[in-house]
């Protein structure tokens, strides 16, 4: 695990000290900023990622019979008819998976403000732009990193243990969950994406509203119907071995078996499978309407931060 730690880690790096070389050549003087941000803006912004957890974990309680069915939904679409979760197991679940949700951001957060204190790290203008484009097009882009290090895991039994077994310990998934083990993203150099952990990472908001309150809350929910059904779901309840999140990747579509079996019923029932786009379509949607639920509902998000506290 730590020699693929390092390797990533090395590749972050690369990825990092590539942009600072670049970013004078490639974009106008007005976007060639860098930025950093002090101690209190992290530790607010940390704040709201367990307040976000607890609101989505109340929701998904009170809503409990939808997952219920959203999981009967998986098992159906596999041709296993008997076999249930019951309301017990299903809270347990839930509960599981809302007490890790902050994996992510109570490593990378801590990490990011040791380098900035330390090393004098910075946030490239470049650095953000490359990140926002890999979260923007999540389903396509991980086909370059995670997917490959997604299978590793699987398909190494050790590392799995060591990295990933938090991830799928359950029988059914939730949009609570971090989407990651607790030492994965440490072994992935802190994310399944190449620029997203120095250009996103870092910034206070940017993986709450760009990512847990976009595409895992697309990916990583049991939805109550057919139509709705979709290869990372399916990944977790019915364990198929689709590893490049929702669009099968090349390897997945000539390797898998869960693809030769199921993709062409799938792909008549659920307009997911259907069309490939409407997996990165659905999460920018939700990333607009949380940004709105964020701004209007509730007076905060990345729209009500005072940027000039940061230090540009």
């Amino acid at each position: 695990m730590q020699g693929i730690a390092l390797v990533c880690l090395t590749q972050t790096t690369t990825f990092y000290f590539l942009g600072h070389i670049i970013q004078p050549y490639v974009l106008p003087k007005s976007w060639q900023f860098s930025v950093r941000f002090p101690t209190e803006m992290y530790e607010e912004y940390l704040q709201i990622c367990v307040y976000f957890s607890a609101g989505l974990f109340a929701l998904c309680l009170v809503t409990l019979p939808l997952w219920k069915r959203g999981y009967k939904v998986s098992m159906e679409s596999a041709g296993r008819k008997n076999i249930n979760i019951s309301y017990t197991e299903l809270f347990m679940e839930l509960m599981y998976q809302a007490a890790q949700s902050g994996g992510f951001n109570f490593t990378m957060i801590p990490l990011a403000l040791a380098l900035q204190n330390m090393a004098g790290y910075r946030v490239n203008c470049i650095h953000f732009l490359f990140g926002a484009a890999e979260i923007v097009l999540a389903n396509s882009s991980v086909q370059y990193k995670f997917c490959i290090m997604h299978q590793l895991m699987h398909e190494v039994k050790p590392l799995y243990a060591m990295t990933h077994v938090e991830h799928h310990i359950c029988k059914s998934i939730h949009p609570t969950s971090s989407a990651t083990g607790l030492w994965e993203n440490w072994m992935m150099g802190q994310s399944p994406f190449i620029v997203s952990p120095i250009g996103l990472g870092p910034i206070p908001w940017s993986m709450l509203q760009m990512v847990y309150a976009g595409a895992n809350i697309v990916v990583h929910t049991m939805w109550p119907s057919q139509y709705l059904l979709q290869w990372h779901t399916l990944h977790h309840t019915i364990l198929s071995d689709v590893y490049n999140v929702n669009i099968p990747s090349p390897y997945d579509m000539e390797h898998s078996k869960s693809v030769a079996k199921l993709q062409d019923k799938l792909k008549e029932a659920s307009l997911f499978i259907r069309y490939e786009a409407l997996s990165d379509i659905a999460a920018f949607a939700l990333i607009g309407v949380g940004a709105l639920i964020f701004h209007y509902g509730f007076g905060i998000g990345a729209s009500r931060v005072d940027w000039s506290r940061a230090d540009w």
